[in-house]
This record gives structure tokens, C-alpha cells and sequence, in this order.
């Protein structure tokens, strides 16, 4: 079995009140595959709105925080089917998923 370890943020690594899991990523939940369903159909991205389930890799870090002053909460990542260079990256407003960015040769 093969351990994959992320490490933590800079500023939570001296401390021991934050377990390493709550950094990990994760798959999406079904609400959250849901979300990108309904924003793959109003975008038009895929001309099958399913088509994503099958070729592409999605994690979601829960507690993603810059650096500085800026986002903190929820990212999902998607790395298209299509190659390692077609990646999107989602966060979350006010409980709604939104783009966030893609990288260029994706779009």
C-alpha cells in the first residue's frame, strides 16, 4: 500500500491541534458532483454533460487557505480528460459553486 502524505500548511505545522486527514484531499460528494453537472450544462464546456464522470480526475480540499489575506474554504479541482494541462479549479460563494479558473490550454 502506497501512503500519500500532504503537508500541512506552514502555519498549522508546529501544532498538534489539527489532525493531518482534515487537510487531505477527498472525491467529491454527490451534491458536489451535482454542482459541477449543473455548471458543465449552463457553461456548454462538454457537449455531453456526463461525459466528465468517466475521463476526469476531481478532488476537493475542504480547508484550503492562502497565504494572505484572500480565499479560505472549500476548492475542487478537476483535471480533464483531456491531458494533465486542462485543469479547473472551483470554490464555493455563499454555499454556490463558481469558477474559479482554468488553466489556458484547457479552455
Amino acid at each position: 500500500m502506497t501512503v500519500i502524505l500532504f503537508p500541512l500548511p506552514p502555519y498549522k505545522m508546529t501544532t498538534n491541534e489539527t489532525p493531518l486527514a482534515e487537510y487531505a484531499p477527498r472525491g467529491p460528494t454527490e451534491k458536489e458532483r451535482k454542482e459541477l453537472r449543473q455548471w458543465i450544462k449552463k457553461t456548454g464546456i462538454c457537449a455531453e454533460p456526463d461525459d466528465w464522470s468517466e475521463t476526469s480526475w476531481i478532488t476537493v480540499f475542504d480547508r484550503y487557505c492562502t497565504d494572505c489575506p484572500g480565499y479560505s474554504g472549500k476548492v475542487m479541482i478537476v483535471l480533464w480528460g483531456g491531458g494533465p494541462d486542462c485543469i479547473t479549479v472551483f470554490t464555493w460563494k455563499d454555499g454556490t459553486i463558481r469558477h474559479d479558473s482554468s488553466h489556458a490550454d484547457c479552455n
